[in-house]
């Protein structure tokens, strides 16, 4: 922070709690924060109000964990935050007090202290109050480790609540009773989850009282948006052993409230989430194998419910039909199972193994999975996307047939030919098409491209890999 002096000021608004050094630490981190975070501070001290560094930046800065985000909190209402800021500030939630300023390297979000004591819905505070005191804005908060604040310029640590102790020793517990910050807020009881599988879950402890309440109240989730339940959900996936954390969801009844319709999950597929290389697994990926045991009908509305994105939701799908189905070990079908996963091959390789080395399928299962692999590991085809040597235009030309659904088919299995021979001419492909009996017989039957199919594909009888 190269253009301020941090020193040289302090709050016009001083805290209204006792404060201590800062840990050594984070003075690092207070160091390679952006410019335009103190230029934040100062302007509002400038008008006469406090600013704080706060909740989920202090946290991570304790924990040694890099982020983007650097969330502040200050006297100055809204209202006030925009005029003062103007076309810099965006009105992201005024009236919860957040108001967006943007910087010249993120955005940060400024939000009024609050005093809200009403909450009606177990959602969102029904009546939010201004305050000028950090030590009341620090007690509503969810969790002890979030209820930290920094003065950047005083270079002082504010933690009422003890979060420091709390994270020395691993514990997520939260601020005041448990059971009333769960029902201000029901997402809390998954946030509990979340923050609990950051780092290493087998290393933290959500405390005891913690824990009742998210148990009692689990019931609560149901009342929550399902967008901020995806939310939290997601992020659950991108700690570092998303397994236990799931696994401990569903052995206390809570999982069922945030993934409606699912079924009870074997714990062997929690535990393949948390082994490589399915840690290194994209989303629908991970959510395929996640729910790899639900029936395939099911399976869309599953997703559905919790208002994925279009394009996961059907990548979801897809990767679960897919791993249910090894192809057969010939270089053709191999070819047209390659092709037709692309990206995904390599996670559907891996999971096979995985299945294989878990010896949790039966044995008919294993031994078709096996036979794949050793197939596969001798040839290995490209899993580049092939383009189409010819369209309908050309096969018109040559056939004399007109558009329609034989037309479709006949260059679909066109396609299909060409990726399954490696033909990479349309004078090679002209002269198999001169073998195929196209002009009589039902095009429905003719093969297409893809995995898996009624040819060249072995279905698992069981409804899941697992």
């Amino acid at each position: 922070m190269e253009g301020y002096n941090i020193t040289e000021r302090s709050s016009t608004v001083q805290a209204d709690t006792e404060g201590c050094d800062l840990p050594a630490g984070m003075v690092g981190w207070l160091e390679q924060l952006p410019d335009e975070v103190a230029e934040i501070i100062n302007t509002l001290a400038e008008h006469g109000h406090g600013a704080w560094l706060v909740g989920g930046c202090v946290r991570d800065a304790w924990l040694g964990i890099s982020g983007d985000d650097v969330d502040l909190c200050t006297s100055c209402p809204p209202e006030t935050t925009l005029s003062i800021f103007g076309k810099r500030a965006i009105p992201t939630g005024v009236a919860f007090g957040t108001v967006s300023i943007k910087g010249a390297s993120a955005v940060y979000e400024v939000t009024t202290l609050r005093t809200e004591s009403l909450y009606t819905d177990g959602r969102r505070p029904s009546q939010v109050e201004w305050g000028l005191s950090l030590k009341e804005d620090l007690k509503r908060r969810d969790f002890t480790m979030n209820s930290m604040a920094v003065d950047l310029n005083l270079r002082v640590l504010y933690d009422p609540h003890q979060g420091v102790k709390d994270l020395e020793q691993r514990t997520i517990r939260a601020v005041g009773r448990p059971n009333e910050r769960c029902r201000e807020d029901a997402l809390r009881i998954l946030r509990a989850y979340r923050f609990w599988g950051v780092d290493n879950p087998t290393t933290w402890d959500i405390d005891n009282e913690l824990h009742h309440a998210l148990v009692l109240l689990r019931s609560s989730l149901d009342n929550i948006a399902v967008e901020r339940k995806w939310s939290e959900l997601k992020k659950i996936f991108t700690g570092s052993q998303p397994g236990v954390v799931l696994q401990q969801m569903q052995n206390d009844g809570v999982l069922h409230h945030v993934i409606k319709g699912l079924r009870t999950v074997p714990d062997h597929q929690f535990q393949w989430l948390d082994q490589p290389p399915a840690t290194g697994w994209a989303l629908h990926q991970q959510l395929a194998l996640l729910m790899s045991h639900q029936d395939h009908d099911d399976l869309a509305p599953v997703l559905k419910g919790l208002t994925v994105p279009k394009t996961t939701l059907q990548s979801t799908a897809l990767f679960s039909t897919r791993l249910r189905a090894v192809p057969l070990p010939n270089r053709a079908d191999m070819r047209i199972y390659a092709h037709c996963l692309g990206e995904d091959t390599t996670a559907h390789v891996q999971a096979c193994k995985l299945a294989v080395k878990e010896g949790k399928l039966p044995p008919s299962m294993t031994e078709a999975i096996e036979v794949f692999l050793n197939g596969w590991s001798k040839l290995t085809p490209s899993i580049e996307a092939v383009a189409p040597l010819v369209d309908g235009r050309w096969l018109m030309q040559r056939t004399g047939l007109g558009s329609g659904v034989r037309l479709g088919r006949l260059l679909a299995w066109l396609y299909r030919l060409q990726i399954e021979r490696e033909i990479s001419t349309p004078t090679e492909l002209e002269a198999v098409l001169n073998t195929l009996p196209f002009v009589h017989g039902d095009p429905q039957s003719w093969p297409t491209v893809a995995f898996p199919s009624s040819a060249g594909t072995i279905f698992m009888t069981n409804p899941s890999m697992a």
